[in-house]
């Protein structure tokens, strides 16, 4: 794996109940678990050409390669937050082989 190619940070965050500073429950409260360096995959030049969603496509789905090994292990219920805005994991594929990478495919997240 080539490290120089991990250049965003990405934080993953979760989503569930909490309690305010006054004690009150909030529903869809926002807490980032861990922030890691990635790699942010340009789509091949074959699935470009067959793409018909135009520029929305490429920006609503990105690919995200991460090292295997991190802080806590991801649950696909998380969200990823890049460059401010939350994207959804909808795929994690793991290199059990050679224990290197994760890849993730994230979608972004229309509230």
């Amino acid at each position: 794996m080539r490290l120089n190619r991990l250049n965003h940070r990405i934080t993953f965050v979760s989503i569930g109940g909490g309690k305010n500073d006054d004690g009150e429950y909030i529903e869809n409260q926002q807490v980032d678990e861990f922030t890691c360096w990635a790699e942010i995959t340009k789509a091949p030049l074959k699935e470009f050409r067959e793409r018909d969603s135009g520029l929305e496509g490429r920006q609503e789905t990105l690919t995200v390669v991460i090292r295997y090994l991190q802080e806590k292990p991801i649950d696909t219920s998380w969200r990823v937050r890049f460059n401010g805005v939350l994207y959804e994991i909808t795929d994690l594929e793991k290199d059990y082989s050679f224990r290197e990478i994760q890849q993730l495919k994230i979608k972004r997240v229309i509230m």
